[in-house]
């Protein structure tokens, strides 16, 4: 029977490997150092960020949003902030930006820009 070989080149979930085992499937797999785990987590949320804005059906998109989750809770775990800093650092944000409930959209501002001393506008 003829071997079909898929290259991927991105962040798995952890179970991957037993999975393909189970199912009889060969994979090859690689720890990443530090660095390189942390470029592929933000590469990562970007898969999965445009998974979820592709995706159509609420329901998947809820399971996308879990996807986004899982992610973010790795990315925490290497910058070393626990989720109960996290959420107080998301308290924080709320408490002084709001949130995003009324559907206020802006449009466009307008503000004045100080003039530059020689620029010919004084």
């Amino acid at each position: 029977m003829p071997i079909k070989t898929r290259v991927y080149g991105k962040l798995v979930r952890d179970h991957l490997p037993q999975v393909l085992k189970d199912e009889k499937r060969d994979g090859v797999f690689i720890t990443l150092d530090d660095a390189s785990y942390r470029e592929q987590l933000d590469k990562k949320l970007m898969e999965e960020l445009l998974e979820y804005y592709r995706e159509k059906d609420d329901s998947k998109k809820v399971i996308e949003l879990c996807d986004l989750v899982t992610v973010i809770d790795a990315i925490l775990d290497v910058m070393l902030i626990s989720p109960t800093e996290f959420m107080e650092i998301c308290a924080r944000k709320l408490h002084a930006r709001g949130g995003l409930a009324n559907g206020t959209f802006l449009v466009s501002e307008s503000y004045e820009v100080p003039l530059l001393p020689g620029s010919g506008y004084e």
